[in-house]
């Protein structure tokens, strides 16, 4: 079960609602492969996953973009072997990959406000499915 983080700015106005961790729709595997269409090492990985089988967790994390900043949820999988792989898609270049600084909401670390850099804190505010 996923849950809902709020994030709002006193000062700016900024205000965000995220839908992180994993849902129902999210044990779907085509579901989830196609948050990574575009990474070249992705495409070794699903062909290794195709001859052998191999367990998978998905979630969707709270990362910002190193190249424009913005907040967004970042669909991230974790093989058994441990490998972890992560979208780099950002709407500010969608032709290429971008690194993403993730943000451990779950532990109230404070996030920068994308518009004015106040420090805010993330908030649960509800459960999705």
């Amino acid at each position: 079960m996923g849950y809902f983080c709020e994030i709002r700015c006193a000062d700016c106005g900024y205000n965000r609602k995220f839908q992180l961790g994993c849902g129902k729709k999210d044990y779907d595997q085509e579901q989830v492969y196609s948050h990574f269409d575009m990474m070249d090492v992705w495409a070794a990985k699903i062909d290794e996953l195709k001859t052998k089988s191999g367990y998978l967790t998905f979630r969707y994390r709270m990362g910002r973009c190193a190249d424009c900043g913005v907040l967004k949820e970042v669909p991230e999988i974790t093989f058994e072997d441990g490998s972890v792989f992560y979208s780099k898609q950002c709407a500010c270049d969608p032709d290429c990959e971008h690194e993403v600084e993730f943000i451990a909401d779950e532990d109230g670390e404070a996030v920068s406000c994308p518009h004015c850099g106040k420090q805010l804190i993330p908030q649960r505010t509800g459960l999705w499915d």
